[in-house]
Protein backbone atom coordinates (compact mmCIF):
# COMPACT_ATOMS: atom_id res chain seq x y z
CA UNK A 1 0.00 0.00 0.00
CA UNK A 2 3.24 2.70 0.66
CA UNK A 3 3.84 2.32 -2.87
CA UNK A 4 0.70 2.56 -4.34
CA UNK A 5 -0.03 5.56 -2.16
CA UNK A 6 3.03 7.20 -3.41
CA UNK A 7 2.85 6.78 -6.95
CA UNK A 8 -1.06 8.11 -7.18
CA UNK A 9 0.48 11.12 -4.57
CA UNK A 10 3.36 11.49 -7.40
CA UNK A 11 2.74 14.32 -10.15
CA UNK A 12 2.39 13.45 -13.82
CA UNK A 13 6.28 13.07 -14.39
CA UNK A 14 7.33 10.77 -11.66
CA UNK A 15 4.04 8.01 -12.38
CA UNK A 16 5.36 8.73 -16.16
CA UNK A 17 8.89 7.39 -14.87
CA UNK A 18 7.71 4.50 -13.19
CA UNK A 19 5.42 3.26 -15.81
CA UNK A 20 8.26 3.52 -18.15
CA UNK A 21 10.52 1.53 -15.49
CA UNK A 22 7.68 -1.17 -14.95
CA UNK A 23 7.27 -1.87 -18.77
CA UNK A 24 11.05 -2.20 -19.46
CA UNK A 25 11.37 -4.38 -16.39
CA UNK A 26 8.36 -6.57 -18.28
CA UNK A 27 9.70 -5.87 -21.32
CA UNK A 28 12.99 -7.81 -19.93
CA UNK A 29 11.66 -10.40 -18.87
CA UNK A 30 10.07 -11.27 -21.69
CA UNK A 31 13.64 -11.18 -23.55
CA UNK A 32 16.02 -12.99 -20.81
CA UNK A 33 13.56 -16.10 -20.24
CA UNK A 34 13.96 -17.41 -23.93
CA UNK A 35 17.28 -16.35 -24.02
CA UNK A 36 18.02 -18.53 -20.92
CA UNK A 37 16.13 -21.15 -22.53
CA UNK A 38 17.43 -21.07 -25.63
CA UNK A 39 21.27 -21.23 -24.48
CA UNK A 40 20.30 -24.17 -22.10
CA UNK A 41 18.78 -25.79 -25.13
CA UNK A 42 22.06 -25.07 -27.29
CA UNK A 43 24.21 -26.67 -24.47
CA UNK A 44 22.48 -30.29 -24.33
CA UNK A 45 22.40 -30.17 -28.45
CA UNK A 46 25.73 -29.29 -28.57
CA UNK A 47 26.86 -31.82 -26.78
CA UNK A 48 23.95 -34.65 -28.88
CA UNK A 49 25.74 -32.86 -32.18
CA UNK A 50 29.47 -33.25 -31.44
CA UNK A 51 28.72 -36.80 -30.74
CA UNK A 52 26.92 -38.01 -33.14
CA UNK A 53 29.80 -35.86 -35.46
CA UNK A 54 32.56 -37.88 -34.13
CA UNK A 55 31.29 -41.03 -34.88
CA UNK A 56 31.77 -40.52 -38.60
CA UNK A 57 35.28 -40.26 -40.25
CA UNK A 58 34.76 -37.80 -42.50
CA UNK A 59 32.83 -34.49 -42.54
CA UNK A 60 30.19 -34.88 -45.14
CA UNK A 61 29.19 -38.02 -44.12
CA UNK A 62 26.74 -37.34 -41.49
CA UNK A 63 25.78 -34.78 -44.04
CA UNK A 64 24.50 -37.58 -46.19
CA UNK A 65 23.64 -40.14 -44.05
CA UNK A 66 19.90 -41.40 -43.05
CA UNK A 67 20.88 -40.63 -39.31
CA UNK A 68 21.03 -37.26 -39.53
CA UNK A 69 17.47 -36.70 -39.31
CA UNK A 70 15.16 -33.97 -38.69
CA UNK A 71 16.14 -33.80 -34.58
CA UNK A 72 19.56 -32.33 -36.09
CA UNK A 73 18.74 -30.00 -38.90
CA UNK A 74 17.55 -27.50 -37.12
CA UNK A 75 19.07 -23.98 -38.23
CA UNK A 76 18.10 -22.26 -35.24
CA UNK A 77 20.91 -24.21 -33.39
CA UNK A 78 24.69 -22.13 -34.13
CA UNK A 79 26.81 -25.71 -34.69
CA UNK A 80 23.91 -27.13 -37.25
CA UNK A 81 24.04 -24.45 -38.87
CA UNK A 82 27.46 -23.84 -39.51
CA UNK A 83 28.19 -28.01 -40.07
CA UNK A 84 25.22 -27.77 -42.91
CA UNK A 85 26.73 -24.77 -44.62
CA UNK A 86 30.29 -26.03 -44.93
CA UNK A 87 28.75 -29.32 -45.92
CA UNK A 88 26.69 -28.23 -48.48
CA UNK A 89 29.31 -26.48 -50.09
CA UNK A 90 31.53 -28.97 -49.94
CA UNK A 91 28.91 -31.31 -51.21
CA UNK A 92 28.27 -28.73 -54.25
CA UNK A 93 32.38 -28.99 -54.85
CA UNK A 94 32.14 -33.00 -54.86
CA UNK A 95 29.31 -33.25 -57.38
CA UNK A 96 30.62 -30.82 -59.83
CA UNK A 97 33.69 -33.13 -59.87
CA UNK A 98 31.36 -36.48 -60.41
CA UNK A 99 30.86 -37.60 -56.86
CA UNK A 100 27.52 -38.40 -55.73
CA UNK A 101 25.77 -38.45 -52.23
CA UNK A 102 25.82 -42.90 -53.10
CA UNK A 103 29.87 -42.42 -52.74
CA UNK A 104 30.44 -40.27 -50.32
CA UNK A 105 27.91 -42.85 -47.95
CA UNK A 106 30.80 -45.59 -48.63
CA UNK A 107 33.31 -43.84 -47.76
CA UNK A 108 34.88 -45.70 -44.43
CA UNK A 109 37.86 -44.93 -42.06
CA UNK A 110 41.23 -45.40 -43.64
CA UNK A 111 40.29 -44.91 -47.14
CA UNK A 112 41.21 -41.84 -49.36
CA UNK A 113 38.18 -40.08 -49.71
CA UNK A 114 37.77 -38.82 -53.02
CA UNK A 115 39.78 -36.67 -55.41
CA UNK A 116 41.71 -33.42 -54.50
CA UNK A 117 39.94 -30.13 -54.17
CA UNK A 118 41.48 -26.88 -55.86
CA UNK A 119 42.47 -24.30 -53.97
CA UNK A 120 39.85 -21.94 -55.00
CA UNK A 121 37.34 -24.52 -53.80
CA UNK A 122 38.65 -24.91 -50.57
CA UNK A 123 38.99 -20.75 -50.23
CA UNK A 124 34.75 -20.85 -51.07
CA UNK A 125 34.29 -23.29 -48.11
CA UNK A 126 36.09 -22.04 -45.89
CA UNK A 127 34.56 -18.32 -46.61
CA UNK A 128 30.94 -19.43 -46.38
CA UNK A 129 31.59 -21.60 -42.97
CA UNK A 130 33.44 -18.62 -41.42
CA UNK A 131 30.88 -15.76 -43.04
CA UNK A 132 28.06 -18.10 -41.36
CA UNK A 133 30.03 -18.61 -37.97
CA UNK A 134 30.25 -14.50 -38.03
CA UNK A 135 26.09 -14.56 -38.73
CA UNK A 136 25.44 -16.87 -36.03
CA UNK A 137 27.81 -15.20 -33.01
CA UNK A 138 25.84 -12.07 -33.86
CA UNK A 139 22.51 -14.31 -33.21
CA UNK A 140 24.24 -15.25 -29.97
CA UNK A 141 24.43 -11.27 -29.09
CA UNK A 142 21.13 -10.72 -30.35
CA UNK A 143 19.21 -8.12 -27.27
CA UNK A 144 22.66 -7.53 -25.39
CA UNK A 145 22.62 -4.05 -25.75
CA UNK A 146 19.11 -3.81 -24.38
CA UNK A 147 20.14 -5.69 -21.49
CA UNK A 148 22.69 -3.57 -20.53
CA UNK A 149 21.36 -0.45 -21.09
CA UNK A 150 18.58 -2.13 -18.39
CA UNK A 151 21.18 -2.47 -16.17
CA UNK A 152 22.99 0.61 -16.02
CA UNK A 153 20.41 3.13 -17.29
CA UNK A 154 17.38 2.23 -15.15
CA UNK A 155 19.17 3.87 -11.76
CA UNK A 156 19.71 7.02 -13.57
CA UNK A 157 16.07 6.95 -14.57
CA UNK A 158 14.82 6.12 -11.52
CA UNK A 159 17.43 9.11 -9.80
CA UNK A 160 15.87 11.61 -12.31
CA UNK A 161 12.36 10.89 -11.02
CA UNK A 162 13.41 11.30 -7.00
CA UNK A 163 15.52 14.64 -8.07
CA UNK A 164 12.43 15.95 -9.67
CA UNK A 165 9.76 15.12 -7.06
CA UNK A 166 12.04 16.17 -4.69
CA UNK A 167 12.20 20.11 -6.48
CA UNK A 168 9.02 19.73 -6.75
CA UNK A 169 8.31 19.21 -3.17
CA UNK A 170 10.51 22.05 -1.87
CA UNK A 171 9.10 24.44 -4.34
CA UNK A 172 5.56 23.72 -2.73
CA UNK A 173 6.67 23.84 0.92
CA UNK A 174 7.91 27.30 -0.45
CA UNK A 175 4.75 28.35 -1.90
CA UNK A 176 2.95 26.98 1.17
CA UNK A 177 1.91 29.68 3.58
CA UNK A 178 0.82 26.85 6.41
CA UNK A 179 2.97 26.02 9.57
CA UNK A 180 2.70 22.43 9.06
CA UNK A 181 3.92 22.01 5.50
CA UNK A 182 6.91 20.60 5.75
CA UNK A 183 4.96 17.30 7.00
CA UNK A 184 1.36 17.55 4.85
CA UNK A 185 3.46 19.04 1.96
CA UNK A 186 7.17 18.23 1.73
CA UNK A 187 6.91 14.35 3.04
CA UNK A 188 4.31 13.33 0.65
CA UNK A 189 6.69 14.77 -2.52
CA UNK A 190 9.78 12.94 -1.13
CA UNK A 191 8.32 10.00 -0.40
CA UNK A 192 6.66 9.81 -4.22
CA UNK A 193 9.88 10.94 -5.59
CA UNK A 194 12.11 8.37 -3.88
CA UNK A 195 9.36 5.65 -5.69
CA UNK A 196 11.49 5.81 -8.87
CA UNK A 197 14.48 5.61 -7.46
CA UNK A 198 13.25 2.24 -5.78
CA UNK A 199 11.69 0.75 -8.88
CA UNK A 200 15.05 2.01 -11.13
CA UNK A 201 17.25 -0.29 -8.53
CA UNK A 202 14.52 -3.06 -8.65
CA UNK A 203 14.70 -3.08 -12.47
CA UNK A 204 18.68 -2.72 -12.33
CA UNK A 205 19.54 -5.46 -9.68
CA UNK A 206 18.39 -8.47 -12.09
CA UNK A 207 19.14 -7.04 -14.89
CA UNK A 208 23.01 -6.57 -14.08
CA UNK A 209 23.15 -10.01 -12.63
CA UNK A 210 21.10 -11.85 -15.95
CA UNK A 211 23.45 -9.44 -18.18
CA UNK A 212 26.73 -10.61 -16.95
CA UNK A 213 25.78 -14.24 -16.40
CA UNK A 214 24.59 -14.01 -20.61
CA UNK A 215 27.34 -12.19 -21.10
CA UNK A 216 29.58 -15.52 -19.45
CA UNK A 217 26.99 -18.00 -22.03
CA UNK A 218 27.58 -15.74 -24.99
CA UNK A 219 31.42 -16.21 -24.83
CA UNK A 220 31.45 -19.62 -24.16
CA UNK A 221 29.13 -20.55 -26.55
CA UNK A 222 31.05 -18.13 -29.19
CA UNK A 223 34.25 -19.89 -28.27
CA UNK A 224 33.34 -23.59 -28.58
CA UNK A 225 31.41 -22.90 -32.13
CA UNK A 226 34.88 -21.34 -33.22
CA UNK A 227 36.77 -24.31 -31.94
CA UNK A 228 34.29 -26.43 -33.84
CA UNK A 229 34.19 -24.53 -37.40
CA UNK A 230 38.06 -24.78 -36.85
CA UNK A 231 38.28 -28.52 -36.82
CA UNK A 232 35.97 -28.68 -39.57
CA UNK A 233 37.32 -27.00 -41.86
CA UNK A 234 40.85 -28.64 -40.70
CA UNK A 235 39.36 -32.02 -41.37
CA UNK A 236 37.70 -31.02 -45.00
CA UNK A 237 41.02 -29.86 -45.88
CA UNK A 238 42.95 -32.74 -44.80
CA UNK A 239 41.01 -35.12 -46.72
CA UNK A 240 40.11 -32.83 -49.98
CA UNK A 241 43.41 -30.60 -50.16
CA UNK A 242 45.26 -30.88 -53.54
CA UNK A 243 48.68 -29.51 -52.08
CA UNK A 244 51.53 -31.61 -52.88
CA UNK A 245 55.39 -30.91 -52.06
CA UNK A 246 57.02 -28.91 -55.15
CA UNK A 247 59.15 -31.04 -57.84
CA UNK A 248 62.43 -28.90 -58.87
CA UNK A 249 62.51 -28.00 -62.31
CA UNK A 250 65.68 -28.73 -63.22
CA UNK A 251 68.87 -30.27 -61.65
CA UNK A 252 70.80 -28.00 -59.27
CA UNK A 253 74.14 -27.04 -61.02
CA UNK A 254 77.08 -27.39 -59.06
CA UNK A 255 78.81 -24.62 -57.90
CA UNK A 256 82.03 -24.41 -59.75
CA UNK A 257 85.10 -22.41 -57.51
CA UNK A 258 87.92 -21.03 -59.61
CA UNK A 259 91.31 -21.26 -58.44
CA UNK A 260 92.67 -18.73 -61.17
CA UNK A 261 91.72 -15.30 -61.49
CA UNK A 262 89.40 -14.03 -64.45
CA UNK A 263 91.33 -11.48 -65.31
CA UNK A 264 94.51 -12.10 -68.27
CA UNK A 265 97.46 -14.01 -67.01
CA UNK A 266 100.67 -11.64 -65.69
CA UNK A 267 104.08 -12.63 -66.97
CA UNK A 268 105.90 -14.59 -64.23
CA UNK A 269 109.60 -12.69 -63.24
CA UNK A 270 112.66 -14.75 -61.82
CA UNK A 271 112.90 -14.70 -58.18
CA UNK A 272 115.13 -11.61 -56.99
CA UNK A 273 117.88 -12.01 -54.07
CA UNK A 274 116.90 -10.13 -51.10
CA UNK A 275 120.14 -8.23 -51.30
CA UNK A 276 122.41 -7.15 -53.74
CA UNK A 277 122.59 -7.03 -57.31
CA UNK A 278 119.36 -8.45 -59.29
CA UNK A 279 119.95 -11.46 -60.94
CA UNK A 280 120.40 -11.53 -65.11
CA UNK A 281 120.68 -7.81 -65.09
CA UNK A 282 124.04 -5.19 -65.01
CA UNK A 283 125.16 -3.49 -61.89
CA UNK A 284 123.72 -0.02 -61.32
CA UNK A 285 126.50 2.63 -61.75
CA UNK A 286 126.25 6.11 -60.47
CA UNK A 287 126.65 9.12 -62.90
CA UNK A 288 128.20 12.33 -62.16
CA UNK A 289 125.91 15.38 -61.41
CA UNK A 290 125.21 17.47 -64.55
CA UNK A 291 127.45 20.67 -64.01
CA UNK A 292 125.87 23.91 -63.10
CA UNK A 293 124.44 26.20 -65.11
CA UNK A 294 126.11 29.38 -66.13
CA UNK A 295 125.14 32.31 -64.40
CA UNK A 296 126.67 34.67 -66.43
CA UNK A 297 123.44 33.68 -68.61
CA UNK A 298 121.45 35.73 -66.18
CA UNK A 299 123.82 38.54 -65.78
Amino acid sequence: MVYLNAFFSSNFFGQLVCIFLLGSSVFFLALIVPRFCFFAQCKWKSIAFLKRYGEYSHPISLYVSANFGEKFRDESHPFVSVYLTASEALRSCLNAIGISDEDMMTWKKGVHFGPALTPAALSMIRARTEAEMQTKILDLEKYLSFFSSCATIAPSIGLLGTVDGIMRAFWSMYTSNTSNALVQTVAPGISSALLTTVIGLIVSIPASIAFNFLVEKIRNQSTALENFTDNLLSDIERFHSSATPQQPTAAVQPIVIQTQPAYAAQPVYPAQPAYGTPAGSEPLTLSEPPPPPDRRLFS
